[in-house]
């Protein structure tokens, strides 16, 4: 993952395409332990990019935020979090938030969409 970052960082674009092909489970167990920040970081730019890219795209952007919100570390990377960040974070929120009024996210309901939120806060 981090060969992958290190070589796609420079072409966003690429970077988000990677990310939304990763499968939730993959992403739960390679980070169980930790999270470095600068994937972090990674993460929340790639997932703000594709969050309101359908159906699809918001969920596996919730599914993401979800399986992120498990990894080591996450409270301190959450109170470190710089401005780029935080509005990543915002980004995919509100997008998510738009998507659940449209009825892209049906199975998602809007209590647990606000509990994961407030884990990002």
């Amino acid at each position: 993952m981090e060969r992958a970052w290190r070589s796609l960082r420079g072409v966003p674009a690429q970077w988000a395409s990677y990310v939304r092909r990763l499968d939730l489970g993959t992403i739960s167990s390679i980070f169980k332990t930790a999270l470095p920040a600068e994937l972090f970081s990674g993460f929340a730019a790639a997932t703000a990019s594709y969050a309101d890219a359908g159906p699809d795209g918001a969920a596996h952007a919730h599914g993401t935020l979800h399986a992120l919100s498990g990894a080591g570390r996450f409270g301190i990377l959450t109170m470190c979090m710089d401005k780029a960040d935080t509005k990543a974070v915002a980004d995919v929120f509100a997008k998510l938030q738009a998507a659940q009024a449209r009825g892209d996210l049906p199975a998602i309901s809007a209590e647990d969409l606000a509990a994961l939120r407030a884990k990002y806060a």
